[in-house]
């Protein structure tokens, strides 16, 4: 089973390189900080903050805390919540230009906004050792997170013709548009490979992980019969991809209780057809 998912993970990122889309780069920075129970349970809670747009703009935060238990040395288990804020830039439609010109008389701005998000996972981690240093480990893990609803203003907006600075001559305040809440439910499968050296304070590892939705409504057209108007139908799909995300980096243990990483994220959203790129940088405390 390892070997298959191996191998299926390991195609699909080869597909990446020649995959069409944006690229865009961000930070990801992550303080961490975890308690040891007696009888293999652990409790921990962290917080993050992402930064995208060639890291100039913050993209989002979070705070969430965990539970893990260890049934053995082979077999993990966890759960854990978080609260997401992502933030969303506002954006210009319906643009209007003079005839003939590329003179700009007219456009449409929706506001930039936050939208909150609740997250609820589930996870079990089956972990083998090769050759006495080398870590292998499979994580299964069941994501379900809440997004609510917000209400977004928006205005259209006619430019002065004559100034051409761009002086916004003539407001029409809209009705504020709103997303609906939403749901979305992911598997997310990842294989991570690590090194594990008892006399050595680096940890290197790479690991690949593929998350699919548990399934996904689309609407599509079809064509009618002769004299009929196109008609639509939903299609339903069954655990189809939304991203693949491959993660290069080392830990490095200041001592018992502390620890430093490092690593270079790369994933691809098939959806939005982007590639992002991410620098992360965490410090964990144990206590």
């Amino acid at each position: 089973m390892r070997r298959f998912v191996l191998i299926a993970l390991a195609c699909s990122l080869s597909s990446l390189s020649w995959a069409g889309g944006d690229d865009d780069f961000g930070m990801w920075v992550d303080l961490g900080a975890q308690k040891v129970l007696p009888r293999n349970f652990t409790v921990g809670a962290e917080a993050e903050l992402r930064t995208r747009d060639t890291s100039k703009k913050v993209d989002r935060l979070s705070i969430g805390v965990d539970a893990g238990y260890k049934l053995n040395k082979y077999l993990k288990f966890g759960v854990a919540y978080s609260f997401i804020d992502s933030y969303k830039d506002g954006k210009r439609s319906k643009e209007e230009y003079e005839y003939g010109t590329e003179n700009l008389i007219s456009y449409r701005h929706t506001s930039s906004y936050w939208r909150p998000r609740h997250r609820l996972s589930i996870d079990v981690t089956q972990t083998v050792k090769v050759l006495r240093m080398l870590r292998i480990s499979l994580r299964e893990r069941y994501q379900y997170t809440h997004q609510k609803e917000v209400s977004i203003p928006r205005a259209d907006y006619e430019i002065n013709p004559e100034t051409r600075d761009y002086e916004r001559d003539d407001e029409v305040k809209l009705s504020d548009k709103v997303k609906s809440a939403k749901d979305t439910h992911l598997l997310r499968s990842r294989l991570k490979l690590e090194l594990d050296k008892k006399a050595c304070s680096w940890s290197p590892f790479v690991s690949v992980e593929a998350m699919n939705y548990f399934r996904q409504k689309n609407t599509v057209e079809e064509e009618g019969e002769e004299g009929e108007e196109p008609c639509e139908r939903t299609v339903t799909k069954r655990m189809p991809l939304a991203k693949v995300r491959a993660t290069a980096g080392t830990e490095y243990e200041i001592n018992k209780r502390n620890s430093l990483g490092l690593a270079y994220v790369f994933t691809y959203d098939k959806q939005d057809k982007e590639r992002f790129h991410a620098i992360s940088l965490s410090y964990n405390i144990k206590f």
